[in-house]
């Protein structure tokens, strides 16, 4: 089997990593697979950003691109930038079949199906990986039923392989939680009562699910001072509305040594299983 070559964020020995022109110069350098980072802003806008956070701009998630000032966008080029900017690089005479696909790199959760059907509508070649964990892979097999296909005469297959890699990021060094097993069982306590967030979304979309991630900072006495959405946005505001109002409430034991406070992240992960139920 021939190896694949990605250009990784675009060709960024030519240009600046990860803005239109590094991935136009991939484009015209005929590259089999341009690799793109794709999140979502807080106003929905899906970017081509590697990192969670860019200096002097924030939280990707917390941004509403359509605040950004000009200056900034270069930064933060979109998907659909992105794609225009190959269609414009690539030599004319080049086949269809032969143009750079797209080797989609997702971060985060919620945007899968957006992403996909983005990319899929370009008529590029496509795949798609994730650095973030086994909850991403989850959420792109599912939105892969949601694909419109090419129409054919007969009943065909497709085989999608999913492969789970650390990529280059920096894997995280696991710090222990004191008293770990109790703030655990404290946390599972309020599963019934997010199971009934989850069952108003699926009342709407029988197929809604993906990762739920909540940052907790607690008090020694273990008073829960803060919960708010992490990094990975799920689909459904209303349910993160409604999870964060359970564990807000939430009974905690004793979190910290001292008389410091401890910060702590505990990520779910949403899926409807018929025969199971909400899961």
């Amino acid at each position: 089997m021939r190896p694949a070559i990605s250009w990784h964020r675009g060709g960024k020995e030519i240009a600046r990593s990860a803005t239109l022109a590094a991935f136009a110069a991939a484009a015209e350098r005929a590259a089999e697979w341009i690799e793109v980072d794709v999140r979502r802003t807080h106003d929905g806008r899906l970017v081509c950003v590697h990192d969670s956070r860019l200096v002097g701009i924030g939280r990707i998630a917390d941004l509403d691109y359509g605040n950004l000032p000009p200056s900034d966008r270069p930064s933060v080029p979109t998907l659909e930038e992105v794609l225009a900017a190959l269609d414009e690089a690539e030599a004319p005479s080049r086949p269809p079949d032969a143009r750079s696909g797209i080797h989609l790199d997702l971060k985060g959760t919620g945007h899968e199906r957006e992403a996909i059907e983005v990319v899929r509508s370009s008529g590029r070649r496509f795949l798609v990986t994730t650095l973030h964990d086994e909850s991403v892979v989850l959420c792109v097999a599912r939105e892969a039923a949601h694909l419109a296909l090419t129409p054919g005469e007969s009943a065909t297959s497709a085989k999608m392989e999913l492969t789970l890699s650390t990529g280059d990021e920096p894997v995280p060094e696991p710090h222990p939680m004191p008293h770990a097993d109790e703030l655990r069982e404290a946390l599972r306590a309020s599963w019934p009562a997010v199971k009934q967030c989850y069952a108003g979304a699926l009342a709407k979309h029988a197929d809604d699910g993906g990762r739920l991630e909540l940052r907790f900072h607690v008090k020694p006495s273990g008073e829960i001072a803060e919960v708010a959405e992490g990094d990975t946005r799920f689909g459904d505001v209303e349910v993160t509305r409604c999870v964060l109002g359970v564990y807000r409430g939430a009974k905690l034991p004793g979190v910290a040594h001292g008389s410091h406070d401890a910060s702590f992240v505990y990520a779910l992960h949403l899926e409807a299983r018929p025969e199971q139920g909400a899961k």
